[in-house]
């Protein structure tokens, strides 16, 4: 078992051992992780903002416990910003700081994606699918009955009925331009996006 490296440093695990090992690009060994969690559980192990969730308990880079997390915390993705969504048991999704502390509640159906300086929740049924912009304190920015997603330079990109748009971070559009297709990233590049217009050229 092994992940790729993300930060210089890769979680891996030997045939017969009961351990996993943190390993850094020159192949030696940091730290030794010991879990009684089953390998078939899923997490993609990989390092963020020198943090890594790795079965129910995050690391710092030299493999020590770097907090703990409240009991109802049930995964973590990765940090972004100084912050990273999680899920709860209930499978509903929320906010935690790099201290572990939970800075905003669970209540969201889909995981979240963080921006610059705010975070998007989404909750998607059937009749319906919601975003909520958020800043990291919990406060709301605004909701939209569409999907919203955070790029670069506190924009957003939004979804309306098959066509995309911009818009600034209070969900206002910054011009009358739709596109057919806005590449969006979870982890949105510094300034560089594609957008793509009707005629297959694109924009970027």
């Amino acid at each position: 078992y092994a992940t790729p490296f993300s930060e210089g440093i890769a979680v891996v695990k030997e045939d017969g051992d009961d351990y996993h090992q943190l390993i850094n690009t020159s192949g030696e060994t940091i730290a030794k992780l010991k879990t009684d969690i089953s390998d078939t559980d899923f997490n993609p192990n990989l390092y963020s903002e020198g943090l890594l969730f790795f079965r129910g308990k995050v690391y710092d880079r030299k493999g020590e416990i770097a907090f703990r997390l409240p009991s109802k915390v049930n995964y973590v993705l990765p940090y972004r910003n100084g912050y990273a969504v999680f899920e709860d048991a209930a499978g509903k999704y929320g906010l935690l700081d790099k201290n572990g502390e939970i800075v905003i509640r669970t209540k969201y159906d889909v995981p979240g994606l963080i921006g610059d300086n705010t975070v998007f929740f989404y909750d998607y049924n059937d009749e319906s699918k919601e975003t909520t912009c958020l800043d990291f304190n919990g406060n709301r920015i605004f909701n939209l009955d569409m999907p919203a997603f955070p790029i670069a330079h506190n924009r957003c990109v939004i979804r309306d009925n098959g066509e995309y748009y911009f818009a600034d971070n209070t969900g206002t559009p910054i011009n009358k331009e739709n596109y057919s297709y806005v590449e969006v990233s979870d982890f949105p590049a510094p300034s560089l996006f594609l957008a793509y217009t009707f005629d297959s050229n694109f924009e970027a």
